[in-house]
């Protein structure tokens, strides 16, 4: 009798679910774990998935901050605050920025960002988000928009996350080099 196949996301969900009885229903045991542990599955460096689960916790540790947690009268971060930011860090990660979580004491959650080439800050409400991306050496660039978990909240965070790549974490490139490569016997040059 052939044993049935186990893709790679069931493996790593069901590896990581706490023991339960058979009765509570697969929505509630994914409820039940503390951190989303892979969405979709997608190859990552092991250092990579650490960092992203330690930014996913970071996220709702905020998120769980009661009324007047810094003894300032801060304010709790509202569900729809919440669920933004999860979507922008959802996007963030998927660009490899791994943003410096900052409750903020009016209940909204500020991602930042420093590199030697200069800054970046989108600060997310219940309604709106807003920030400023700071490149050394040229023009600050302001960004706002509604928040939410929508479609255009989505795009609006990947446009950003792309603006902060290109801006302060460029992917280094190489100088073209000639290359040459061995085809059969054959010397060839690229």
């Amino acid at each position: 009798m052939a044993s049935p196949s186990v893709t790679a996301s069931d493996f790593l969900m069901y590896s990581a679910m706490p023991v339960l009885p058979q009765a509570v229903s697969p929505s509630l045991i994914l409820a039940r774990l503390p951190v989303p542990i892979v969405e979709t599955w997608q190859a990552a460096e092991p250092a990579q998935f650490l960092m992203q689960r330690e930014a996913h916790a970071q996220l709702a540790a905020i998120c769980g901050l009661e009324e007047n947690w810094d003894g300032y009268g801060g304010t709790s971060v509202h569900a729809d605050t919440a669920a933004s930011a999860k979507h922008a860090l959802k996007a963030f990660l998927s660009r490899d920025l791994f943003p410096d979580l900052v409750p903020n004491s009016n209940g909204t959650i500020s991602f930042e960002w420093t590199s030697a080439r200069g800054e970046a800050v989108v600060e997310i409400g219940r309604t709106r988000y807003v920030g400023v991306i700071r490149p050394k050496g040229a023009a600050n660039y302001p960004i706002a928009g509604d928040a939410g978990t929508g479609g255009k909240f989505e795009a609006d965070m990947m446009a950003i996350a792309a603006v902060i790549v290109a801006g302060l974490f460029p992917r280094e490139t190489l100088p073209d080099t000639q290359r040459s490569f061995t085809a059969g016997h054959a010397r060839r040059t690229a």
